[in-house]
């Protein structure tokens, strides 16, 4: 990654359409001025919160924090997808998230939420789903989402010593 890159001002390309900034160091972002952005990569930032509400046509979203060696002290504090119905691919993976809501995602076809805290997770409405990456969460049998014919890949196991490696 790029940790020289410290800041971003979107907004004076308010039609951006892809924006990356994985690997770098930017903790802030204003996203919101940038109605038609359909890609947004902020994977191991020092992003904690991410507004994508003005983002009705966001399609992808990469917010991984799983790298192991970049910015490994920040994780997103939550995310709103209610205002993205056209998500078609999400990368969460890493981020200590104890729920997310993806209901009705009904464009979604990649799902990684792999390495959270999850217990439980809501697939309903997300019916062009193919790849589902849950792996080390705390689902038990109950709360683990049953496989779908249709999907290619669905991943799950738990390893209580992977994944939460990060030192405080």
């Amino acid at each position: 990654g790029n940790t020289e890159i410290t800041r971003i001002d979107a907004h004076l390309c308010p039609d951006l359409i892809q924006l990356s900034c994985d690997g770098t160091n930017i903790a802030e972002l204003d996203v919101t001025k940038n109605k038609n952005l359909q890609i947004l990569n902020i994977e191991d930032t020092r992003i904690r919160h991410i507004d994508l509400s003005q983002n009705l046509y966001l399609t992808e979203f990469y917010g991984s924090h799983d790298s192991g060696s970049l910015n490994t002290d920040v994780k997103l504090d939550g995310i709103d997808l209610s205002g993205n119905p056209n998500l078609v691919r999400l990368r969460l993976a890493g981020n200590d998230f104890t729920s997310i809501d993806v209901r009705n995602k009904k464009y979604l076809r990649y799902l990684n939420v792999s390495n959270n805290r999850l217990r439980e997770i809501d697939l309903t409405g997300c019916d062009q789903l193919s790849e589902v990456l849950l792996s080390n969460n705390y689902f038990g049998f109950s709360t683990l989402p049953l496989p779908s014919m249709y999907w290619q890949t669905y991943d799950y196991y738990f390893d209580p010593t992977a994944a939460y490696f990060a030192c405080k």
